[in-house]
């Protein structure tokens, strides 16, 4: 069929990351993007930074936010090897629809939501794809400083 995506693949970029515990003593954390354009974002600030990618493992549902609920679930073993999940959710309807059912699948207690700071874009690609490089520079800023993060299933 055209425009169908398989769901039951991998997640984009699993395969740079294996399932395996922190053996250095920190936690692992995993970031799921709703799109591969925005974990493809994500590593380009995170290297932007200088830090290492392994440590800061971007991967992205496939299917977008309808076919990736299957896609996750697909993978929730995967998942759940992590000690944190980032969901990284874009500031639309189809973002705040994924992030619902997203938390209905993915383990309590270690899902945090991310999302952009809408007065500085929708989504990761907003923040890197500039024109400038002064922009790009304050995009990634803003990836670092600027990311609205909560705990889902903890109060505060």
């Amino acid at each position: 069929t055209v425009g169908y995506a398989k769901t039951d693949v991998e997640l984009f970029g699993q395969h740079l990351y294996p399932a395996i515990r922190g053996s250095n003593g920190f936690k692992t954390r995993i970031f799921i993007t709703e799109g591969q354009e925005d974990a493809l974002a994500g590593c380009a600030m995170i290297s932007h930074k200088g830090k290492k990618l392994e440590n800061y493992p971007f991967v992205s549902v496939v299917g977008g936010t309808e076919g990736g609920i299957r896609n996750l679930k697909a993978n929730l073993k995967y998942v759940s090897t992590f000690d944190e999940i980032f969901l990284c959710v874009d500031n639309d309807d189809a973002g705040k629809n994924f992030e619902i059912e997203a938390c209905k699948v993915l383990p309590v207690g270690k899902v945090n939501i991310v999302r952009v700071n809408p007065k500085y874009g929708k989504d990761f690609s907003d923040l890197w794809n500039k024109d400038s490089p002064s922009e790009r520079e304050r995009g990634c800023e803003m990836f670092w400083n600027g990311m609205i993060i909560f705990t889902v299933g903890k109060t505060h």
